[in-house]
């Protein structure tokens, strides 16, 4: 499919997308607007290579409807478990027994700036590992994973640390 024929088949659907996004309640006010909006784009591209969408019939658009609806309800899905992850390590944080160090706001702080760059994983080993104290062993029991799973979490969470120190330190 040439790059002309992608912008038409962008442009066709382009009402689609906002239909779907409306649906999902996600305003143009969201933060997150863009980032749908740009993935249902590239979920159209995928789907045009495996189907016919040249000539939209009424099943074919209720289907994209559908499938363009469960990629975006699956995406807020995500972002609230984010979210609320997020929020049970700040308050883990704030209902620890001993006060707040220096170093444990420096930490915080190097936390909330990454967090939502962060895998899954490793926002699981920090609520579990840095704010409830569980061993990599308790983790990987509470979680049904490899031990070696959560070894790999927090060796990329250090791999993290260490980059945003290096570039704080040449800042």
């Amino acid at each position: 499919m040439s790059e002309m024929e992608k912008e038409k088949l962008l442009e066709k659907y382009q009402m689609l997308f906002y239909k779907v996004l409306h649906h999902c309640q996600v305003k143009s006010s969201d933060p997150n607007y863009e980032d749908y909006l740009q993935t249902l784009r590239i979920l159209l591209l995928q789907t045009a290579e495996q189907k016919d969408l040249t000539m939209p019939d009424r099943s074919l658009i209720a289907y994209l409807f559908q499938l363009f609806a469960w990629r975006v309800r699956d995406l807020q899905r995500k972002e609230w478990r984010s979210q609320a992850l997020f929020e049970r390590a700040c308050e883990e944080y704030r209902s620890a027994e001993h006060g707040p160090s220096v170093e444990r706001l420096e930490y915080s702080d190097l936390i909330e700036r990454i967090w939502e760059d962060l895998s899954i994983g490793e926002k699981r080993y920090i609520v579990l590992h840095c704010y409830r104290g569980f061993t990599i062993s308790e983790i990987a029991d509470y979680y049904r994973v490899s031990v070696q799973a959560v070894y790999r979490w927090r060796d990329r969470l250090r791999k993290r640390c260490r980059a945003i120190d290096f570039f704080a330190e040449k800042g």
